[in-house]
């Protein structure tokens, strides 16, 4: 924990980086309307459902962009949540001009923007339905402070996504910062000396030097971009999951999931078909949350972000998957299209893969959601066509679904209502744990 000047120093040293290089410097005439991929994890409809199991439109949902840089993170949350009301803050007064040329460009002059500190959001006198703190919580004097910040403002029942830099993936990029540090280039000069003096000290660096194998060669054309948000990117820091969650107790918040959840299965880490030691069996069937993602993070910490969507600890966590339900809850149950999927992109392969047979590979559409190929065939894909349009329940999917079936492709005999909803039970809970579909059970 810094001291009140140590904090104030780099504080100021931030503010003077990003008022030199707004970042991200992505062009103004960047609008990833078409990404699926890059939109999903903008979109407060997932946190939601993901604690709750309800899917919640996005009209009037009060959101905030907490370090909103140069506009590319509130231009994506506009996008991803149409409707809502959107206020935008950073410390640094050059980038938010920057983000408010970029938003009045694509027609979003009504997001409210403020130059000012993340740890006095409470002076704003609102509070957000989804608060969103996308590469900054890590880079805050005191991270735990900041949290905080964010918590008090959220609302009674209100998510946020938030991440940190992983201490065990990025520690060739933290060994850079304390030689620059040491060497005087980012505590004793301006940003410009401190990129010419690490631009020509990783050139000088033999090709099988470490630090130059591991975190500078193929970075040419875009070295002072990599630099400032690498080698010599102030107030950075990593952390690990048991960070993580006891920044989250402090803050008086729970953890919903990681953004990327399925990547982060530590089951996955282990030969497929292999019997796990005995001990490694009862850990894992005893373990929390918390000492699962640990483990992962210690066998395999290839994710630079522990990237993560948490909420008030009083609020508890309701969903369950759509595989653990009895078929008779179905009755009630209501199916949603994955929001980000609304895509001109996915629509016209959709088309095409229903009109004509064909499979659809969706990390190309939503691959977010899970590190493996996932090919899709026509009748998963024959449910998100009948989704376009509006939800449907249960009930009337089955309806659809005989017309569409009316007899089995094999005897030919005419099918009936139970065997296309016997049908439908084993295609909709592969689809929805990959949230590439909602489903409300009891809100029909």
């Amino acid at each position: 924990m810094s001291n009140g000047s140590e904090a104030m120093d780099i504080f100021e040293r931030v503010r003077e980086q990003f008022n030199y290089a707004p970042y991200p410097s992505t062009p103004l005439d960047f609008l990833p309307k078409n990404d699926s991929n890059y939109l999903f994890p903008y979109c407060a409809a997932n946190p939601l459902y993901r604690r709750d199991g309800r899917y919640v439109p996005s009209e009037g949902l009060r959101i905030l962009d907490a370090g909103c840089g140069s506009g590319v993170t509130t231009l994506s949350l506009a996008l991803a949540n149409p409707g809502a009301q959107i206020t935008a803050i950073d410390l640094s007064p050059a980038s938010v001009a920057v983000a408010r040329e970029r938003l009045d460009k694509y027609g979003y002059a009504d997001v409210a923007l403020h130059a000012m500190p993340l740890e006095q959001l409470p002076d704003l006198g609102q509070t957000f339905d989804f608060i969103h703190c996308h590469e900054t919580l890590y880079l805050l004097p005191d991270p735990q402070a900041g949290l905080c910040a964010m918590a008090a403002v959220l609302s009674e029942r209100g998510v946020l996504r938030a991440n940190l830099h992983s201490q065990y993936q990025r520690h060739e990029y933290f060994r850079a910062q304390h030689l620059f540090a040491y060497l005087g280039a980012t505590t004793d000069c301006d940003q410009e000396t401190a990129v010419a003096i690490a631009t020509e000290t990783l050139n000088a660096l033999a090709e099988t030097t470490q630090l130059h194998a591991r975190t500078w060669r193929g970075k040419e054309g875009r070295e002072k971009e990599t630099l400032l948000a690498n080698h010599i990117l102030e107030g950075d820091k990593g952390f690990t999951i048991l960070d993580l969650f006891s920044l989250l107790r402090g803050a008086g918040l729970d953890l919903i999931d990681m953004v990327n959840w399925r990547h982060w299965n530590v089951r996955n880490l282990f030969k497929p078909n292999c019997d796990l030691p005995d001990y490694l069996q009862v850990a894992f069937e005893s373990a929390t949350p918390e000492q699962l993602l640990h483990i992962f993070e210690l066998l395999h910490p290839v994710h630079r972000l522990l990237d993560f969507w948490c909420s008030p600890a009083a609020v508890a966590t309701s969903y369950q998957s759509a595989g653990t339900y009895p078929p008779e809850a179905w009755a009630h149950a209501t199916i949603h299209l994955q929001p980000m999927l609304r895509t001109e992109k996915f629509r016209t392969a959709l088309d095409e893969a229903v009109t004509h047979g064909l499979t659809l590979d969706m990390r190309l559409y939503l691959g977010y959601t899970d590190p493996q190929s996932v090919t899709l065939f026509a009748n998963s894909l024959l449910i998100f066509h009948l989704l376009w349009e509006a939800p449907l329940t249960f009930g009337r999917l089955r309806e659809l679904w005989l017309q569409i079936h009316p007899f089995h492709p094999l005897t030919l005999a005419p099918q009936t209502l139970e065997a296309c909803g016997e049908e439908l039970l084993r295609l909709l809970p592969d689809l929805e744990d990959y949230l590439f579909i909602m489903i409300e059970f009891g809100a029909g």
